[in-house]
């Protein structure tokens, strides 16, 4: 524990430091485009534009200009005629603009209504990122990418979204039900899907990371997160079934999941030689030199963590009469396991809010 008279928990949000969280390479230093400020202060762009060298020119600078551009006529004779701009009047916008949009339907990919699909998101240059933060995990981290997880499944609506580390995987199975037809994430426009995922993500994580305590005595880890942006990059992919969906759940968490952490606990207490071709049993064998029990570490490092919606009864009183009443809501419920000992993989993916009495059934227990 810290003691309060040479450590305090702050929180990032409200520190002072927080005004000046960009770089200050985000801070043009107008050199090139204030010759004419005799203030030195930074312009905007139409001031920039009325101090350059064209709108000081004198008019007769400008006519001779003109003049000299004029001289050479025998020389432009046997030049080809320069190709002509079509003016934009009033007749043609609106062909300018639907020939515009036709260029951006060209692009437009579409995913069809009975495919099952993934979008995946990657934490972009992550490790440099996370390099200051505690190995092998930071707690920190871990909290943000739920955040970040479980808003992207509030508001994209995957069946189930699957975290470990600095990735984060949105399943959205096909189900087929004539009664109650879904309907499909933005109409299953690609470009859509890929740019609003990343960029919703990277902002509900970079919120987070900056909410959460830090010990001012990190230096080093809060000049980093006053200097970085964090962000994701984002892709999707078809697969052929549902089945698919299960099969990329297996290996994600039973088979990157399990080694990249037992390789990163290794990497936390070994130096890089000590590692280097050395199998996933034999750091396990290594660590217990140093007392550390690979399986004892959290179930969300060793699997990764599950968000499905789940529903649950509230209980709270009308607002019109007072009285006690009972109400069906949905809240977001994370769980972590080894999928490859789950009994019914396929009802967990597909069931769109887990019953309230839902309990976790896997083989062995």
């Amino acid at each position: 524990m810290w003691s309060k008279s040479n450590k305090f928990i702050i929180n990032t949000l409200s520190s002072s430091k927080r005004i000046s969280l960009l770089p200050s390479r985000y801070y043009s230093s107008n050199t090139n485009i204030t010759n004419n400020n005799s203030n030195n202060k930074p312009l905007n762009l139409s001031e920039a534009i009325l101090n350059s060298r064209l709108f000081h020119q004198q008019p007769s600078q400008l006519v001779e200009q003109k003049h000299h551009q004029q001289q050479p006529q025998f020389e432009q004779k046997h030049q080809p005629p320069k190709q002509q701009l079509h003016t934009f009047s009033d007749l043609n916008k609106m062909e300018v603009g639907d020939r515009m949009k036709s260029y951006e339907a060209n692009q437009q990919i579409l995913i069809q209504k009975e495919q099952p699909f993934i979008i995946r998101l990657d934490g972009h240059g992550f490790s440099k990122f996370t390099a200051v933060f505690k190995k092998p995990w930071d707690i920190r981290i871990h909290n943000a990418m739920i955040e970040t997880a479980t808003e992207l499944l509030k508001t994209f609506h995957p069946k189930l979204v699957y975290t470990f580390s600095d990735e984060i995987t949105l399943c959205f199975p096909f189900i087929e039900d004539p009664e109650k037809p879904e309907t499909q994430a933005y109409a299953g426009k690609v470009q859509k899907l890929i740019s609003l995922t990343a960029g919703f993500a990277s902002t509900v994580f970079y919120k987070s990371i900056m909410n959460q305590k830090y010990d001012p005595e990190e230096k080093k880890l809060i000049e980093r997160l006053q200097t970085a942006i964090p962000h994701f990059d984002s892709r999707i992919f078809t697969l052929p079934s549902n089945d698919e969906i299960i099969q990329n759940l297996f290996w994600r968490s039973s088979v990157d999941c399990r080694r990249n952490s037992v390789a990163n606990l290794g990497h936390a207490h070994f130096k890089p030689k000590q590692m280097l071709g050395v199998s996933n049993r034999e750091v396990k064998e290594l660590l217990l030199t140093k007392g550390i029990d690979y399986d004892k570490e959290p179930d969300w490092y060793k699997f990764g963590v599950y968000l499905k919606k789940q529903s649950y009864t509230l209980n709270t009183v009308s607002r019109y009469n007072n009285e006690q009443v009972s109400c069906i809501r949905t809240r977001i419920s994370n769980f972590s396991f080894d999928i490859s000992k789950l009994e019914n993989p396929m009802e967990f993916l597909r069931e769109k809010s887990l019953p309230e009495d839902f309990n976790l059934s896997l083989r062995g227990d």
